[in-house]
Order: structure tokens, then sequence, then C-alpha cells
């Protein structure tokens, strides 16, 4: 069983990861069949003040095509306990308004237990997953082949939460997501102005809150009885490059344990 501190790290990590790797995708100019371009962005997470992970992104973008590739790892006393590491790809198409996807998949490392999703969308709408340790050895409640029709992976979804955003200039939304184990809707809102300081940009930036509606697929037997009202993240985006659209530069989530606190620690665009 996972720790609540290692929960409290992974989840916002992975949903900064992604939303990095949907802005790119989302919105930069696409380059060259011959000459596809590569972002690599990389966060620090600090939880309790004590830096207990990073966070690597890089996405290649081609002329009708994406991939994006997460790393996380554990570090400091965190990585000594728990050895935690991750590795998340997703490859699919660039279109006109957004991306296909084609393919997901994500594996991790828990002190020593390896885990694996899979996930391909479905001809009828569905999403089809293969998943180690199946549902009903890792007590998470079943999920119906129904409730995943129309939803999407975690990364494609952040990618529409952020076309949206960028569309709009609101973060108002509810997206929903199947991540092969679990069911639930990402809702974004409260859009509000802010100064921030960071080790990598200090200055205005666009905050949204974020929350997690829970549906399916969570675990019966929790590490902590579930609070009433889930608990909230917030994320700041700002422009950082003339080549790039307003980026994530922080992430912030409140557990009953301590603050986790993603930051930008640097980003690069080449060939």
């Amino acid at each position: 069983m996972r720790s609540p501190s290692s929960v409290s790290l992974i989840r916002p990590a992975r949903l900064l990861a992604a939303l990095i790797a949907a802005v790119a995708v989302c919105t930069v100019a696409r380059p060259a069949a011959s000459e596809p371009a590569t972002i690599n962005v990389r966060y620090q997470v600090l939880y309790g003040g004590i830096r207990a992970a990073s966070v690597e992104v890089e996405i290649k973008l081609a002329e009708s095509s994406y991939e994006i590739v997460t790393a996380s790892v554990t570090e400091g006393l965190m990585g000594w306990m728990t050895g935690f590491r991750s590795r998340a790809e997703s490859r699919g198409a660039l279109t006109p308004n957004g991306a296909t996807l084609t393919s997901h998949r994500a594996d991790n490392v828990w002190r020593g237990d390896k885990r694996f999703v899979r996930i391909a969308p479905a001809a009828d709408g569905t999403m089809t997953a293969d998943v180690s340790p199946p549902p009903e050895k890792d007590e998470r409640n079943p999920i119906r082949p129904e409730q995943t029709t129309g939803t999407l992976d975690p990364m494609s979804a952040a990618l529409r939460a952020v076309r949206a955003l960028g569309r709009t200039g609101a973060c108002d939304q509810r997206v929903p997501v199947y991540d092969g184990r679990r069911r639930y809707d990402m809702v974004f809102d409260a859009t509000a102005s802010d100064t921030i300081a960071g080790p990598r940009y200090s200055g205005p930036a666009v905050r949204c809150r974020y929350v997690t509606d829970r549906i399916a697929g969570f675990s019966r037997r929790p590490f902590f009885e579930q609070p009433d009202k889930p608990p909230e993240s917030r994320v700041w985006v700002a422009p950082l490059d003339p080549r790039l659209p307003p980026i994530p530069v922080r992430l912030e989530i409140e557990s009953s344990i301590a603050t986790t606190m993603v930051h930008l620690e640097s980003y690069s665009i080449g060939p």
C-alpha cells in the first residue's frame, strides 16, 4: 500500500506533466516533416518544503504526429524510502483542432514492484485498457465499460483542458478521464490573475483551481478515509518564451499531512 505522502507527491506531478505536454502539442507551431521539434521541460517537486521528486517532459512534434514522454522519480529521503519511478508515453496524430490519441502507456516501479497501464480507444467510443495488477487484485471498485465512453486518457484530457483555456481565457470546464484504473472528471474553475515567485519564473500568472470528481475505480481501502470535499489543487500558467504559449509554472496541492509544491525548473526548445 502506498503511503499518504507518496500519493500526494505523485498525483500533482502527473497532472503538471500532462498539462505542459498538452500545451506544447496543442499550440507550438508544427515543424516541417523532415525537421521534428523537441521540447523539454523539467519540474522540481517539494513536499513539506523538502525536495522529494523531479518530473521531466519531452515532446516531439512532426508535421502530422506527436510523441510525449514523461518521467517522474523520487529523490532524497523519499527516493530512499520508496524507490518510485514512472515513465508515461502518449502517441497520436496532430489535427487542425488538436490531437487524436493512438495509444497511451505508463510503467511504474514502487518499492521494487512493477505496475503498468496500456490504454487505446475502441471503435465504439469506449476505452480499452490492459493493467497490472488488475482491479480485482488492487482492491478497487470495478468500472463498467460504458463508463469509459467519451473519456480521454490523462494526457489527452489535459490537452483538451489547455485548448479550452487558450480559446476562452477561462479555466471553467469539466473533462472526463479514464486512466486505466480510475474513472474521474478533471474539474477546473476560479480563473484569477496572480503574481508568483519561483526558482525559474517570478511574475504575473493566471491561476486555475483544479479538483478531481471521483466516479469509479478508486481504492476500497484508502490509507485515509476520503474527505467529503475533495482536496483542491491550484495551477499557475505564465508566458515564458515568444515561441510558446503560457505554460504551467507552478502547481500546489494541500493534504492532511503537508503541502506539495511543483515548480518549473528549466525548459528548452530545439530540433
